[in-house]
C-alpha cells in the first residue's frame, strides 16, 4: 500500500515544516513518499539547502516551482510527478507546513487504508482548543452546531485540505485540482466536486491534528491586505465554479473585509 504525503512550503526552510519528524517517522515504518513542493525560492537560496537536500536525499522528494504557482497548481505539479509511477493504486495525503499531525492520527489511518473501506479520510482540525473542521455545511454566517464533534462516517461534509487522505480512485474521478483558484477555497471546491460526482462519504478518523495558522500570527498591515484581495479573487472564482448565490458572496466579503480593516486599525482597503 502506498502513501505520498504532499506538503506545500512558502517562504520557510524545510525543517520548519511541523510534522516533517512525524512524516520521517511514518514512512521509516509504511511505505510513503514524501514530497514537497517549494512555491518560494526562500529555502533554495539558503546557504544550507544543499547541505540539507542532500541529507534528505532518500527521504523527501523535493520539487521547487521557484515562483509562487498557487495551491492547486502545486497539486497538480505533485499528482503529475506520482503519475510517473503508473501505480493502479495509491492514497495521497495534503499536509499544510503548519499542521501537527498525531502519531496516533496517522496510525488510525493506516488501518483503515488497510481495511479498504474507506476512499475519503479526515480527523478532527483543531485551532488552538477549539476544533475547526469538519464541517457539516458550509454557510455565509457560521455556526457551532455545523462544526463536527466526533468521529465517524459522514455524509456531505466540508473537509479542510490539511490532513486529507484520498484514495487513487477519487483523483481519477476529479483528475486534477482547478488552477483558477490560487490558494483559498481549494479545499471547499474539493469537496463540491465530490458531491458533484455522488462521492459524498467521509470518515472522520480519531487522532488529534493542530492546525497553527503561523501565516496568520506574523502579519503587517500591507500584507494582510494584500492577503485579503488574494482570497477575494479565489472567493468571487468559487462562487461562480459553484453557484453559490449573490447574498453568500456578499455577506462572506464583507465579513472578511471588515475583518481586515479592523485588523489593519482602520487601513483602507
Amino acid at each position: 500500500m502506498k502513501l505520498f504525503v504532499i506538503c506545500c512550503l512558502y517562504n520557510k526552510h524545510i525543517s520548519e515544516i511541523g510534522s516533517l519528524a512525524s512524516f520521517l517517522a511514518f514512512k521509516s515504518e509504511k511505505d510513503v513518499e514524501i514530497i514537497i513542493i517549494d512555491n518560494s525560492n526562500s529555502f533554495i537560496k539558503n546557504e544550507n539547502a544543499k547541505e540539507y537536500l542532500k541529507k534528505y536525499k532518500d527521504k523527501i522528494i523535493y520539487i521547487s516551482n521557484k515562483d509562487n504557482l498557487g495551491l492547486s497548481k502545486s497539486y497538480n505539479i505533485a499528482l503529475d510527478y506520482i503519475s510517473q509511477f503508473d501505480l493502479k493504486h495509491f492514497w495521497i495525503m495534503l499536509a499544510d507546513d503548519d499542521t501537527i499531525f498525531s502519531k496516533e492520527y496517522f496510525e488510525n489511518v493506516w488501518k483503515k487504508m488497510k481495511i479498504g473501506n474507506a476512499k475519503i479520510m479526515t480527523g478532527l482540525i483543531y485551532s488552538k482548543d477549539k476544533i475547526l473542521a469538519p464541517m457539516k455545511k458550509y454557510h455565509a454566517i457560521k455556526r457551532k452546531r455545523d462544526i463536527i464533534q466526533s468521529c465517524g462516517i459522514y455524509r456531505n461534509i466540508y473537509c479542510i485540505n490539511s490532513g486529507l487522505f484520498l484514495d487513487s480512485d477519487i483523483l481519477k474521478k476529479i483528475k486534477c485540482f482547478d488552477e483558477k483558484l490560487f490558494v483559498d477555497m481549494v479545499d471547499y471546491w474539493l469537496m463540491d466536486k465530490l458531491m458533484e460526482y455522488g462521492i459524498n462519504e467521509i470518515e472522520v478518523v480519531p487522532g488529534k491534528i493542530q492546525q497553527n495558522f503561523s501565516s496568520v500570527d506574523n502579519f503587517d498591515k500591507e500584507s494582510t491586505k494584500k492577503r485579503f484581495q488574494i482570497f477575494k479573487k479565489d472567493f468571487v472564482n468559487y462562487c461562480k465554479m459553484t453557484y453559490k448565490p449573490f447574498y453568500f458572496k456578499f455577506i462572506i466579503l464583507i465579513k472578511r473585509s471588515l475583518k481586515v480593516r479592523i485588523t489593519t486599525l482602520g487601513g483602507s482597503l
